[in-house]
Order: structure tokens, then sequence, then C-alpha cells
């Protein structure tokens, strides 16, 4: 079950796409980057008001996977994304931040510290 319909989605497909072409991301980075981009569309995420609360934990995993994959901070949102094509300033992950919780931060979401711990995507939300 979903909340969504295109006008969410689109631009996260947009996002994993950026990362699969220019991001030079490996598999485990762009697997954990569509879920993180996706959780909007969680019911168990996305109805909640204010960004997406995503674990430290599943946080801390995509960057560990993504550190190396490069990423450029949005003009108009101030956003880290995936780089594109018209991205002049380009970094990688851990340029842009130390942690899991300065990644999720700075991509837009809110970090919420688990209680117990959870394994596979469950774990995103806490």
């Amino acid at each position: 079950m979903t909340c969504c319909d295109a006008a969410p989605t689109h631009p996260a497909l947009l996002s994993v796409r950026r990362l699969a072409l220019r991001g030079e991301a490996s598999q485990e980075c762009l697997h954990l980057w569509e879920l993180l981009e996706c959780s909007i569309c969680d019911p168990r995420v996305g109805v909640q008001p204010g960004p997406p609360l995503i674990c430290t934990s599943f946080c801390d995993r995509v960057f560990q996977a993504c550190s190396n994959a490069y990423f450029s901070m949005d003009a108009k949102t101030q956003v880290l994304a995936p780089c594109g094509v018209k991205d002049f300033v380009c970094g990688r992950a851990s340029e842009w931040a130390s942690n899991g919780t300065e990644l999720c931060l700075a991509a837009g979401f809110g970090v919420k510290q688990s209680d117990v711990m959870h394994s596979g995507v469950e774990e995103m939300f806490c």
C-alpha cells in the first residue's frame, strides 16, 4: 500500500537515475538510496508531518554504501542529491557528510534514533 502518485515518485526516480548514471554508485548504494528516496511513499513514513523520519542505523548503512558516490547541493532546495548533468560542484558523499545522520539530514530527511534493532527494510522505519 502506498500513499503516492506521480508527483512524489517522479523526483525519486530521477534521483536514483542520476545516481546510477553520474554518481558512480555501487549496486548496494543504488538499492539503499532507492529505499531512502521512496520512503515518502511508505504509509508508515510518508503520512507523518514534516520530513520523513529515517532510523540512524539505516542512514549509517546508506552512508557506508554511498560514501564514494557523487552528490551535489541543489541550489534551489539546498538538499543534497546525486550529481546531474548540469551540476558544476560534485563531491563524494563523504565530502558532504561525515556520517549517516549528516547524510540523511543533508538529503532532506529527518533522523530518528531506533529503540529496537531491526534488520532489512523494516530497519529504516524504527
